[in-house]
């Protein structure tokens, strides 16, 4: 299969993805280069070095494999490249993201500019994260000083949205769970659905749809039930679910597409009933809605 440098996503698939690349030292001075592929969550990878007429296994890795596996102890899959004077290396790289939606955006980053880029983000997702722990610790507070079920609501959604970020950028496997393999595969998934799941219960009760709009909040609640369905499966038949793991992805997706559709239901139906309530919900989430739905099209490669 081609190797498309602009394509974010090759939508799901059941092939294997190769490419090959060579890079050339043509200064007078050894070079460290990294190479960095930017999706933590590929099953396995495979990193071949070209000696002797033949490509050789260099490094063996992958989320489905321990994180000690990895050559660097990174969030992300870093591959170090040693180059000496005026010399040429080929390699080639087998990414295996069978079953699930497949994209591995790929860099060459020389050593300096690769410790100034992880610094730097690294910076900007601890003040990220901070604004998290802020939100979550104001609404949990509020909630059991003013024992309203809304900001108990919106507590969780803030804790299951940051554990599923944390997760999608490759901190949860480095740092909670390193070694079990089997977890990893479960943990995005779940944070994203409860995620789903607590947005839909706050929608409910900011918008107070069951007094407003009791058609949406039927449909609202039936996704919930949906939602939680998924979780209980992949809890009660975990080989089912790896077996049609594709299927269940598939099915949390379209379930998101339908809670995406019911929030701006639920604002449009109870619009007329509070206008600055709606307006402020839809100020608040309206570009998340959105994101998640151009999300939603990049994984199916569209």
């Amino acid at each position: 299969l081609v190797w498309e440098t602009s394509k974010g996503s090759y939508g799901f698939s059941r092939a294997f993805y190769w490419f090959k690349f060579s890079v050339s030292n043509t200064s007078e001075v050894n070079q460290k280069l990294f190479l960095e592929i930017n999706n933590p969550h590929i099953k396995y990878i495979e990193f071949y070095e070209s000696k002797e007429n033949d490509f050789k296994l260099k490094y063996h890795c992958g989320d489905y494999m321990s994180f000690d596996a990895r050559p660097i102890h990174h969030e992300k899959f870093i591959f170090p490249i040693a180059l000496k004077p005026n010399q040429t290396k080929e390699f080639l790289v087998k990414i295996d993201k069978r079953n699930t939606s497949v994209s591995f955006p790929t860099y060459l980053w020389n050593q300096e500019e690769f410790i100034k880029n992880s610094s730097k983000n690294k910076l900007i997702r601890g003040v990220f994260y901070g604004g998290f722990v802020f939100c979550f610790l104001f609404s949990i507070i509020s909630f059991f000083f003013l024992r309203k079920q809304i900001y108990l609501w919106y507590s969780l959604y803030i804790l299951a949205s940051s554990l599923y970020l944390f997760t999608t950028m490759g901190y949860s496997f480095q740092y909670l769970y390193p070694n079990n393999v089997v977890f990893t595969s479960f943990f995005r998934i779940i944070t994203l659905i409860f995620g789903a799941v607590f947005l839909l219960k706050f929608t409910q009760s900011l918008l107070k749809t069951k007094e407003y709009a009791y058609r949406i909040h039927t449909i609202i609640n039936i996704t919930v039930y949906a939602f939680i369905a998924t979780v209980l499966i992949q809890f009660l038949f975990p080989s089912f679910y790896k077996s049609q793991i594709t299927l269940m992805v598939k099915t949390v997706y379209i379930l998101l597409l339908i809670a995406t559709i019911s929030y701006f239901l639920a604002a449009f139906f109870t619009y007329s009933k509070q206008k600055e309530v709606v307006r402020l919900y839809l100020l608040s989430f309206g570009v998340l809605f959105i994101c998640g739905a151009i999300s939603l099209l990049l994984e199916y490669g569209l």
